[in-house]
């Protein structure tokens, strides 16, 4: 089982449970959603790549996915927790955002060995 830490939002108390970290499919889950948001084209002669046509609404995909695969329960409920945060104060949710973005930030290595 993932090891969780238990947050509190600062404007409506929400406590929130959530992953210390996912697992690889997860992450891949979450990522599949931002490329499927652009277009890329291989220019094989320069050994580039045209990024193109990019949907800004997998940004939001991206973050609900995050918050489906982080977030284990709201105020001890494991029901409909993407709603829930989604109806939290913009401030408790920019939180929540924020702590799962550090979790997925890549440690250096010296900072897993002094844990």
């Amino acid at each position: 089982m993932t090891p969780t830490k238990k947050i509190t939002t600062s404007k409506a108390g929400a406590e929130i449970e959530i992953k210390d970290w996912i697992n690889g499919q997860d992450a891949e889950y979450i990522d599949e959603a931002l490329m499927k948001g652009v277009k890329i084209t291989p220019n094989m002669a320069n050994k580039s790549a045209q990024v193109s046509d990019f949907n800004t609404a997998v940004i939001n995909e991206q973050a609900h996915r995050e918050i489906e695969k982080f977030v284990v329960s709201v105020n001890g409920s494991t029901e409909n927790v993407l709603k829930t945060i989604l109806e939290l104060p913009e401030d408790d949710y920019n939180f929540v955002k924020d702590e799962i973005s550090t979790r997925r930030t890549k440690k250096k290595l010296s900072e897993v060995a002094g844990q």
